[in-house]
């Protein structure tokens, strides 16, 4: 039995190539700027002797963006890892942007532009209360519990264990 070949040379929708140069393009440009902030972060302030024990302010983005790099190095590949899925992907690449990507995209960067007036408690807060909503949860009793219990439970895991304390922000520091 022999497989139809179609999609310029790809049998069944598989790709042939080792790596995918669509792919390998997002990849080399994630990685580029995964390398930028590395090295921003490596200009940060550091920190009195204090504090020199716990999470200093630059590790976490760190370890992020290292780990964000090593997982874009599995995008041009991807197809060789997933190949009964490697049609879905190509035909969504001819697809727009749908308006529920740009609506979120908009939030989050309100939310971060906001962040230095609202302080990090409240824009975690926000965050989980606005975008469940935004992305169609109706259940607003659940959502504003999960909005309440996430950010309660980041804020215990950086300021208590971790020990990283959060900026308030201009209208929560006018009312401390």
């Amino acid at each position: 039995m022999t497989d139809s070949l179609d999609n310029g040379g790809q049998a069944n929708g598989a790709r042939r190539g080792l790596l995918d140069g669509v792919d390998l393009l997002l990849a080399a440009a994630i990685i580029v700027g995964c390398a930028y902030l590395y090295y921003v972060t490596t200009t940060f302030e550091e920190p009195s002797l204090l504090l020199g024990q716990n999470v200093l302010p630059s590790d976490f983005p760190q370890s992020l963006l290292i780990t964000i790099g090593l997982l874009a190095l599995l995008l041009p590949i991807e197809h060789r890892m997933e190949p009964t899925r490697w049609p879905k992907i190509q035909q969504s690449r001819g697809e727009t942007v749908r308006a529920i990507t740009w609506a979120t995209m908009g939030l989050l960067i309100a939310l971060v532009a906001a962040a230095p007036y609202l302080g990090t408690h409240l824009t975690i807060f926000l965050a989980s209360l606005l975008l469940p909503v935004l992305w169609g949860e109706r259940r607003l009793l659940a959502v504003g519990v999960f909005a309440v219990i996430f950010s309660a439970a980041v804020a215990y895991i950086f300021e208590s264990i971790l020990k990283v304390h959060f900026e308030p922000g201009v209208i929560v520091g006018t009312f401390l």
